[in-house]
Order: C-alpha cells, then sequence, then structure tokens
C-alpha cells in the first residue's frame, strides 16, 4: 500500500463515518463494516509485514477476518438482488457466501440456507431449496446441541406447532425452516432434520 493509497483511504473512511452517524444501519451492516475497517486498519499498520504476522496465529486471524468479510459481502448483495428480483444474480451471490462460511456459526449460517432455499423457490427448484432448507434445520437445532439445550429445542418445535405459546429466541429462524422444510417436501417420505428425530410433513 502506497502512502497516497493510505491518505485517500483515510479521507474515504472519515466520509463513510460521518455519513454512517446520520444513518439507522442494522446490525448486519454495521458488524459489516466494523470488519472492513478492521482489516482496513491491519492493512494500514503495515501489520501484514510486521514479524508478529510471521506467526501461525496472526496469519490464521488475518485470514479468518477476510473470510468473514467475503462470506458478509456476498451474503449481503445476495440480499439486495434478492430483494431487487434478480434471482439469478443472487443465487450467484449466495452460493459464493458458502465458500468463506468455513468460520461461520450458528444463525448466520443458517440464515444463509434458509435464504438461499428461498432464492432457488424463485428459480423453480423446488427440490434443491429443500435441502437447504432442511440444512438450516439442522443448524438451528445444533445451536441447541452445543449449548446441551437440546430439550429446549424439542420445546421450542412445541411452541412452533402451538401458535397459542409464546416462542423463546430463535423461533423465526426454526419456524420458517420448518415450514419451509415441509412445505416443499416432494414425496412421501418424511424428512429428517436431525438424527435420530424424524417428523412427516405438513398435511
Amino acid at each position: 500500500m502506497q502512502n497516497e493509497d493510505v491518505e485517500r483511504s483515510d479521507d474515504e473512511q472519515r466520509d463513510v463515518e460521518h455519513m454512517l452517524r446520520h444513518c439507522k444501519l442494522t446490525d448486519e451492516a454495521k458488524q459489516y463494516y466494523e470488519i472492513i475497517r478492521f482489516k482496513h486498519d491491519m492493512i494500514k499498520n503495515d501489520l501484514l509485514r510486521n514479524t508478529l504476522l510471521k506467526e501461525k496465529p496472526q496469519r490464521d486471524a488475518m485470514e479468518e477476518t477476510s473470510e468473514a468479510l467475503d462470506f458478509l459481502y456476498h451474503y449481503m448483495e445476495g440480499n439486495v438482488n434478492y430483494e431487487e428480483r434478480n434471482y439469478h444474480a443472487s443465487l450467484l451471490h449466495y452460493q459464493t457466501a458458502k465458500l468463506y462460511m468455513k468460520n461461520i456459526r450458528g444463525k448466520k449460517r443458517a440464515a444463509l440456507f434458509l435464504q438461499l432455499g428461498e432464492n432457488l423457490l424463485q428459480l423453480g427448484q423446488d427440490k434443491l431449496a429443500k435441502t437447504q432448507f432442511n440444512e438450516a434445520l439442522h443448524i438451528s437445532f445444533g445451536a441447541y446441541d452445543q449449548q446441551n439445550e437440546y430439550k429446549r429445542s424439542q420445546n421450542m418445535l412445541a411452541s412452533i406447532q402451538e401458535p397459542k405459546s409464546s416462542p423463546p429466541v430463535y423461533e423465526s429462524l426454526l419456524s420458517r425452516s420448518l415450514k419451509k422444510a415441509r412445505s416443499t417436501h416432494t414425496s412421501k417420505e418424511p424428512f429428517a432434520f436431525r438424527d435420530g428425530y424424524r417428523y412427516s410433513p405438513l398435511k
């Protein structure tokens, strides 16, 4: 990075921060910006050529940061194109985002598969969409398994099926995944969303 590049990027960063003070951003957009700013600061401070970065932990941290940034970029671009009904363009972005999701966990990972399924439905790819919805469902329930809260996830399933009960956190994601996986069912066989547990599609 040349000195003039640093000066120009600093100016642009100040302009962006000024605009952000007058904008209401989603948490996802804020996270995206923070990753960009972090990566910019790393390059600006010459950390790429710093002897510290020769150590594997620092190299891994830089790689993970870059992958997270690429994931968020393509995920958000996919959402923009989806809202504009550019379904082929959004599909390309979602598929590209999957290439950078090695270190993406939990809700954000499930959300990508859910959105990818929605996109495939718009393109008439019902069978492929179903696999994405099932994957989102696996991940959503897996998030509870990691916290030793599978019993709570079972209670959540009951709350989804029983509207009068109060749904806990993750209800929206799980509910959408479950309903989409069932509504796009293409055969008479029930689908499995977790080892040892099977549910028949909605009638």
